[in-house]
């Protein structure tokens, strides 16, 4: 997790840079409702990871999650004669 002052500086700072778009990884330090045990110590809750996408927002950054997916999904959508 990040020290929520250094993530407020570092938000704040963004649009005075010209910057308009936040790459967020989200991975496992948000509280997962069905899988609580993935979470790491000090994880967000969903309410405060959308209090902070929120406020990203009204200061003109876009928030763009990025989501881990398993590398067995490339099979998932690669023709089986391909493989």
């Amino acid at each position: 997790t990040i020290d929520e002052g250094v993530w407020r500086q570092v938000i704040d700072y963004l649009p005075t840079q010209g910057f308009n778009t936040v790459l967020i990884d989200v991975g496992d330090a948000i509280q997962y409702e069905t899988h609580p045990e993935i979470s790491i110590k000090g994880a967000w809750s969903k309410d405060k990871l959308k209090k902070e996408l929120d406020y990203m927002r009204s200061i003109g950054l876009t928030p763009i999650p990025k989501l881990n997916f398993s590398t067995a999904s490339v099979f998932l959508f690669t023709p089986i004669g391909k493989l």
